[in-house]
């Protein structure tokens, strides 16, 4: 199939420079000094997979929001051990006003930080960009539709426990960028550093791990603090998501498979 090609070379000016150097620190180590050694840097941009996948994603980004705002807004309220508020109570017994901040903003621009990360290192990717789409799609598509099907109110949204509402309290305009408000299983943002985590495993690039590392750990803190999530809805998206995305990528590398077979009989 045809695809559109950027080449940079090393007497290009100075901003396209810039671009091919920030695009070969996603590169593995041996592509890089390949690419070095060619004084050349070839991007494959566009290829027919890389958009079809693309349209996928933001077909589905229109869809989501829509179902969410007519099918979350009933919510369901679970009780028992598994949603227990015990943590989000005992972690807001130590509350202070510069966490309050943090967490508050962190909660919302932190995702757009991550997925920041995740999608350079997809389009990084190349002809892989799709791969790493699908499963992000495959992903994003089994958290809207168990958030549709349990619906369960997050802590802070039932009335009378305690949880103090904080990022509310302090960035109160958040609420109105918060799609799903009765959606809380599971949680995205404990998915989110999953997928980037497996993301940097499978293209074998360590910053994109311990990156993920750290965001895992900060939005667990984050959720749990803020009254956002129970811990089952982190511990439900440490299954849901790798399964999803590891599904998606094998599902991938079988198409590869009977792609290149059928060329080879040809």
């Amino acid at each position: 199939m045809r695809s559109w090609k950027i080449s940079f070379r090393r007497d290009a000016n100075a901003p396209a420079m810039l671009f091919a150097r920030i695009w070969l620190s996603f590169k593995p180590g041996r592509e890089r000094l390949e690419a070095l050694r060619r004084k050349e840097l070839s991007i494959d941009l566009i290829t027919w997979r890389n958009a079809a996948v693309m349209c996928l994603v933001f077909m589905w980004a229109g869809f989501y929001f829509l179902f969410q705002y007519n099918f979350t807004e009933t919510p369901r309220y679970y009780g028992g051990v598994l949603f227990s508020v015990a943590p989000n109570l005992f972690l807001q017994q130590f509350r202070f006003g510069a966490l309050d901040v943090f967490c508050s903003y962190f909660y919302v621009y932190g995702m757009a930080l991550l997925y920041m990360f995740f999608w350079g290192m997809a389009f990084a990717s190349e002809d892989r960009m799709w791969k790493l789409a699908l499963g992000f799609l495959f992903c994003w598509m089994a958290q809207g539709t168990l958030q549709v099907l349990i619906a369960a109110a997050s802590p802070v949204r039932i009335p009378g426990n305690g949880v103090d509402f904080i990022r509310y309290e302090v960035f109160p305009l958040s609420d109105a960028m918060i799609g799903i408000k009765y959606g809380a299983i599971p949680s995205g943002h404990v998915g989110a550093p999953v997928i980037l985590f497996l993301a940097g495993r499978l293209r074998n690039i360590k910053w994109a791990q311990w990156l993920a590392l750290l965001f895992f750990i900060a939005f667990w803190f984050t959720i749990l603090y803020l009254g956002e999530h129970y811990i089952i809805d982190g511990l439900a998206s440490l299954i849901v998501y790798p399964l999803m995305f590891l599904g998606a990528w094998k599902l991938a590398g079988r198409y590869e498979r009977w792609r290149d077979a059928g060329r080879e009989a040809s």
